[in-house]
């Protein structure tokens, strides 16, 4: 049966040419290009390997449970679930559009109505992405998300990646909503990546922007995925992200006065082989406390803000926590009334991060992405004029 299928995919499979780079605009007919031939999508959500009706963990009425739940969630919420407070949100989104590293997988195919659907749910104004894929097929599938999102939100969103190669790698990015946000001087952060250049080794290099809210508040945030795995090299890599990162982050928050976010995958897993092994609520912890050298009340900090619920992905029905967003301000100003708000948000925040067994495993998982939003609330500081302070945005 499977080389059944497969024949019939081929025999389904079109080609048509996607555009461009790496800034998208919301208008794109929805066109789906594979890799190695496979089936062909068109316009319609990826078949499903399980009954398309709401998990029984879920509620029924959750934007997570099924597409159809999702779309009647939104009608229900006219203004907006957060009432479109100013807000940023983090989310891997696990390969998109394939769902795998080597091609269209056959069970984690995004669904990308749902995926933007689930997205305008959240009521933010920009996404920090990540493994977001960029050959054809995914340039395409882009599109057809920013699309989406713009007829849902009623808005104008746009997508803007780092520029590394278009041969299937992940890539970091901003998606965001150019009617309520304005994102100006987008900067490669390259030495975020342990290897010799912005985009070695198949890693990924971070990505800042600027971003300033209609009538609310200015930024400058940079979403980041660092390196996985639990070897001592993965680690460290891990840790040398993390240094250059906060040498980064205080030189941008001093040349322009405004707060740092820095927010993504961080993959803290721990080091299964160093020797001794470091656990992952070690390295996780690592992030709340300022490094020795930034201890007095004169440097920036930038450390972790603290979710209620702590997971933020599930792997074989396992939660953990590999999603956070760190804070850069003065010490001084850090009172908790300053402070922007975490939450962990979808699948994980509706299961409370509780196991689940391969069958109670919610579609949403399979078809969205394993990883949850991170969403951050963001604090209402007085107006910045943005034309007197502009950081430098060295590549």
């Amino acid at each position: 049966m499977v080389g059944l299928a497969v024949l019939l995919a081929l025999l389904a499979t079109r080609g048509l040419a996607a555009r461009g780079r790496h800034r998208h605009g919301a208008k794109r007919e929805q066109v789906r290009q594979a890799q190695q031939p496979a089936a062909d999508a068109a316009d319609e959500a990826p078949e499903r390997h399980h009954a398309p009706q709401p998990s029984a963990a879920l509620s029924a009425s959750s934007p997570w449970a099924s597409p159809e739940a999702c779309e009647a969630f939104l009608k229900s919420v006219p203004g907006g679930s957060r009432k479109h407070a100013p807000g940023i949100a983090s989310w891997n989104l696990a390969w998109f559009p394939d769902g795998a590293a080597n091609g269209p997988s056959s069970t984690h195919l995004h669904d990308v109505p749902w995926l933007a659907c689930a997205m305008a749910a959240l009521d933010v104004q920009v996404l920090a992405v990540q493994e977001v894929v960029q050959h054809a097929r995914g340039r395409a599938a882009l599109l057809d998300l920013l699309q989406g999102l713009s007829e849902r939100t009623h808005g104008d969103w746009k997508a803007e990646l780092d520029e590394c190669p278009d041969d299937g790698r992940q890539h970091v990015g901003f998606l965001y909503d150019a009617t309520r946000v304005t994102l100006r001087e987008l900067l490669v952060l390259g030495e975020l990546n342990p290897g010799r250049s912005a985009c070695d080794r198949r890693l990924r290099p971070g990505l800042g922007a600027r971003l300033q809210w209609r009538d609310g508040p200015s930024l400058l945030a940079i979403t980041v995925h660092l390196d996985s795995g639990q070897t001592a090299r993965d680690y460290d890599n891990r840790q040398l992200s993390l240094k250059r990162l906060q040498v980064r982050a205080r030189l941008l928050f001093k040349s322009s006065a405004l707060p740092v976010l820095a927010l993504g995958d961080f993959n803290t897993m721990g080091c299964e082989r160093c020797e001794p092994k470091i656990a992952a609520d070690a390295e996780r912890d690592a992030l709340r406390a300022p490094t020795d050298d930034a201890r007095d009340a004169a440097t920036p900090v930038l450390a972790r803000l603290t979710a209620e619920r702590d997971c933020t992905e599930y792997y074989h029905g396992h939660g953990s926590t590999l999603d956070h967003a760190l804070w850069m301000q003065l010490p001084a100003a850090a009172t908790s009334a300053a402070l922007p708000r975490a939450s962990v948000q979808g699948v994980c925040a509706e299961l409370r991060c509780e196991r689940l067994s391969r069958a109670q495993e919610p579609e949403a998982l399979m078809h969205l992405s394993d990883h949850c939003p991170l969403l951050v609330d963001l604090p209402q500081p007085a107006h910045a004029d943005l034309s007197s302070t502009a950081p430098h945005a060295a590549k």
